[in-house]
C-alpha cells in the first residue's frame, strides 16, 4: 500500500503498480525474422520494410482498379424534391463563448494521460 501512497500523484505509476500485482503485464510481440517476398525468404528489415510500404502504398489503387464504373451518379440516388442545397448553417462563436462554455464544466479527479486533471 506504500507504494500506492508514494505514487498517489501519477495515475500512470498507480496503473503500472496494480497491473503488476494482478500480473496483467505488456505482451511483447515477436514478429518472425522472415518473410516470403515474391516466393524468396527475406530477412534484411529494410527489404521488409520497403515491401510493407510498397505494399500498403499500392493498395488502393490496386483495389480501385477492381471496382466496376456506376452506370449512374450519386445524385440520380437522391430525391431531388426533398434536397437541399446550402442548407447547413453555423453561428458565429467567439473565444468569450467558449470560455464560458469550459467553465460550466464539472471539474474531476482524474487525469489524463498527461497527468493534468480535468
Amino acid at each position: 500500500m506504500d507504494m500506492l501512497e508514494s505514487n498517489k500523484n501519477s495515475m500512470k505509476n498507480i496503473w503500472t503498480i496494480l497491473k503488476k500485482s494482478i500480473g496483467k503485464q505488456r505482451n511483447k510481440v515477436n514478429f518472425p525474422s522472415t518473410f516470403t517476398i515474391n516466393n524468396k525468404q527475406v530477412s534484411e528489415k529494410s527489404e521488409i520494410n520497403d515491401s510493407f510500404n510498397n505494399y500498403f502504398s499500392n493498395i488502393g489503387i490496386l483495389t480501385s482498379q477492381n471496382i466496376p464504373k456506376a452506370k449512374q451518379t450519386y445524385m440520380s440516388y437522391l430525391n431531388k424534391s426533398t434536397c437541399i442545397y446550402n442548407s447547413i448553417f453555423i453561428e458565429p462563436v467567439d473565444s468569450s463563448y467558449i470560455i464560458e462554455i469550459v467553465r460550466k464544466f464539472k471539474s474531476k479527479l482524474s487525469s489524463g494521460h498527461d497527468e493534468i486533471l480535468t
